[in-house]
């Protein structure tokens, strides 16, 4: 990248910085911390266990305190090897987490602006790109519970995409280092699911890379050579990242669950419903998860959908009608099989994957799927907005505004149908909750239709934000067929829509406390742990709970110990019979 296009391309990184500083904003400027449960409970105790031993002189291989002890450096979620997550010696936990998720997330926005250079030629239509990858419900939705590992994976995935590529085009012994050294960091990064998924893509991105150099000069050797680089790069990568990645392997060969293969119920676990997929169009259609009003499913809100804005999504459908590139099918059918994936069980395309694909035996969550159709719907989103900007076909254009037309149409009238049928939906709601808590605890009262008008309301509402979406969006496309001439702005006000959008979506999942509402709220010791702590001498304290052989959230279990809190609080934990 030369200096001169660096100056241009200054505005689409500086606006880049600016959203997620807003969205980051308590965190940044406020000194807030995360809320999630994830990072609280486990992975800021993990790193704190780390960076406590490192500075007293010990590598902590070993953790003493869970059961009788376990392997620490092994695991890979720990990622004690990954070099960006050394801050954490230099700032305080867990605020470094938040700050560490705003690194990355913004480093994955700047990231894919680059990468999309290969596809995209307007800098505008990079820059929705990079918005949409950054700022998209896949990614922003995991700050509300903390999943550190899985942002830092996402991070490296398009300088992965970038490097990767480029060595299969013109191979080189610099390119190769890079690459190696890019793909050591999303190993040490601690979430090999994403990772994994999205190499699925890249693999066929290479493989029609490839197929269209076969007739230009020296095409079938720049072919084997550029194979040849990317098997060498991963050689190296796996060199050097072999003193996490032998562990890991010895491992990951003793769990119970993927050694040698899961079984498929175990695999399936966590596919979507059909009906979650509405999900990606309207993600509160189920209530808000922000505000623990989310109802559907007691399944993680993370793992449901990919939601990346309403004009983002109109967008991706734009491209359709204008911008039909070389790669679109390519985009296109993978988002779609990606959806198709996510639905797990529900399909039988999942059990294929499972069975003949190596690898699918080893990972569960097929909603994770996502990250393909999220990948792919940023790239397809650029094109729509290209397709927009360059103003080529008028009747394209207006097919498009008559097919958004007719769409805002009937959306709005779906959600008069759905307030006409009110009193209905409301007792079909209590019927359905009643059977379902009369299953499950034997006796239960009868449930009374108006407690769930809040689930209606969220209902309607997400139905009309839809319409209303739609004929924003419509008028934008007004505004480009009557004004061609406007381009520009118009271009810039639409960016500046999807913005506030993912940002007005995202800010209910960033929740950050005060550090004196974080130590009230986020008590990592309950108070069965503290009367063995204050009497604990100076040697080790085993601490006895009996197994209650219940779930997590009967009353029964209130004793047992938040996870990680026996790191924390210094105890080893058995876990006993209960007689």
């Amino acid at each position: 990248m030369s200096l001169r296009n660096l100056k241009k391309d200054l505005p689409a990184y500086l606006f880049l910085l600016i959203c997620q500083s807003i969205l980051f904003w308590p965190v940044l400027f406020q000194g807030a911390l995360l809320a999630g449960g994830d990072v609280n409970y486990q992975y800021s105790i993990w790193t704190q266990f780390f960076v406590d031993w490192v500075r007293q002189g010990v590598f902590p291989f070993w953790n003493p305190y869970a059961f009788c002890g376990t392997p620490f450096l092994h695991d890979m979620q720990t990622a004690t090897l990954y070099p960006p997550g050394w801050i954490h010696f230099f700032l305080p936990i867990p605020w470094s987490f938040g700050f560490s998720a705003y690194l990355h997330t913004l480093f994955a926005g700047c990231c894919f602006y680059v990468l999309s250079q290969r596809w995209l030629e307007r800098r505008l239509a990079r820059t929705l790109s990079a918005l949409l990858f950054m700022s998209g419900a896949f990614i922003t939705s995991r700050l509300l519970v903390g999943e550190p590992t899985v942002t830092q994976a996402y991070a490296w995935m398009p300088l992965f995409f970038h490097a990767g590529l480029g060595v299969a085009e013109a191979p080189s012994v610099r390119g190769t280092a890079l690459f190696a050294w890019i793909c050591a960091m999303v190993f040490l990064s601690g979430h090999p699911h994403l990772p994994f998924l999205l190499l699925h893509l890249f693999a066929a991105l290479v493989v029609i890379q490839q197929i269209r150099s076969i007739g230009h000069d020296g095409g079938i050797k720049r072919i084997l050579s550029g194979w040849g680089a990317l098997i060498a790069g991963g050689l190296l990568a796996l060199l050097i990242v072999s003193p996490q990645a032998g562990p890991f392997l010895e491992f990951a060969g003793h769990s119970a669950t993927r050694a040698g293969g899961a079984t498929y119920k175990f695999a399936a676990e966590g596919s979507l419903e059909p009906h979650f997929m509405l999900l990606q169009i309207m993600p509160l259609f189920f209530g808000d998860p922000g505000d623990k009003s989310f109802w559907v499913t007691t399944a993680p809100y993370m793992e449901l959908t990919a939601y990346m804005g309403t004009f983002g999504m109109l967008l991706i459908l734009s491209s359709i009608f204008l911008n039909r590139k070389p790669l679109f099918w390519l985009w296109m059918i993978s988002l779609a099989l990606a959806g198709v994936l996510a639905l797990g069980e529900q399909t039988p395309l999942h059990w294929l994957f499972y069975k003949f694909m190596p690898g699918w035996d080893h990972f569960r969550n097929p909603g994770r799927s996502l990250v393909i159709s999220t990948f792919s719907g940023c790239v397809l989103a650029g094109y729509g907005l290209e397709g927009l900007l360059s103003r080529k076909d008028p009747a394209q254009l207006r097919r498009l505004i008559a097919t958004l037309l007719i769409l805002s149409i009937t959306i709005a009238f779906t959600g008069f149908i759905l307030l006409t049928q009110r009193e209905r939906i409301l007792n079909i709601m209590a019927r359905d909750v009643s059977i379902a808590a009369s299953q499950f605890m034997g006796t239960a009262s009868e449930y009374q239709p108006e407690q769930f008008t809040d689930r209606f309301g969220w209902m309607v509402f997400s139905v009309f934000l839809l319409s209303g979406g739609c004929l924003g969006y419509l008028l934008f496309l007004t505004g480009f067929y009557v004004r061609p001439h406007w381009w520009k702005p118009l271009g810039f006000l639409l960016v500046i829509a999807c913005a506030m959008d993912l940002l007005w979506f995202g800010g209910r999942f960033l929740q950050a406390l005060t550090r004196e509402e974080w130590e009230k709220s986020i008590s990592r010791t309950p108070r069965s742990c503290r009367p063995s702590m204050q009497n604990r001498s100076q040697g080790a304290c085993w601490w006895l709970i009996p197994d209650w052989t219940g779930g997590f959230n009967r009353s029964t279990r209130s004793c047992f110990p938040i996870p990680r809190c026996d790191m924390e609080s210094g105890l080893s934990v058995v876990t006993a019979p209960r007689f």
